[in-house]
């Protein structure tokens, strides 16, 4: 589904800045459910191109591309992406989406997509675990009280220190750290 952003700028004719967000979507597209890319891009090629516009520059003929798919990585995926920032050609954006798919494909962490838990799952008060076998949010929630007590504990020794009250601050500091991960669990728990 092309979103309404995407929509508003192509309306706008800028073929750079239609490929600047093209650009920003394709590091988005890493770790969505479904792969955007193509859609996006052939709604904004056939909305330029009835203004008489193309989204495609020529190729330049210059690639870091492979056909060996073993050998496809992230490092190369993220060269490839370079190149099409230099050179937006349809070859480019091509290969971009095609080592994308392959290594999403071959389970490489960084193109996984990101599970997010639903607003009405998540205001229910149990939770349960996901297919990888994390834990639920209140569970992973109720984990930082002990950083917030470590980070405020922190902060508020540093802010006592100064004011000469290091332990009053400390203590004070603590308290703050743990009524903030507290309001942040009950808001997300809401």
């Amino acid at each position: 589904m092309v979103s309404q952003k995407l929509k508003s700028i192509v309306q706008q004719l800028d073929v750079g800045k239609i490929q600047a967000h093209i650009l920003v979507d394709i590091n988005l597209d890493r770790n969505r459910e479904k792969l955007l890319l193509a859609e996006n891009a052939f709604y904004a090629e056939s909305e330029l191109a009835r203004n008489g516009l193309s989204l495609f520059s020529k190729d330049n003929n210059e690639s870091d591309f492979i056909t060996d798919s073993s050998l496809w990585n992230k490092d190369l995926w993220t060269d490839l992406r370079i190149e099409l920032e230099y050179n937006f050609s349809r070859e480019k954006f091509n290969n971009v989406v095609t080592v994308m798919k392959h290594l999403r494909e071959t389970g490489h962490p960084d193109f996984q997509p990101k599970i997010t838990v639903p607003k009405s799952t998540a205001s229910s008060k149990t939770h349960s675990t996901d297919s990888s076998g994390s834990q639920g949010s209140s569970n992973y929630n109720r984990n930082n009280f002990g950083l917030g007590a470590l980070g405020g504990g922190l902060a508020g020794g540093v802010l006592g220190k100064m004011a000469g009250v290091t332990f009053g601050g400390v203590v004070l500091g603590v308290a703050v750290g743990l009524a903030v991960v507290y309001y942040l669990n009950q808001r997300n728990d809401e």
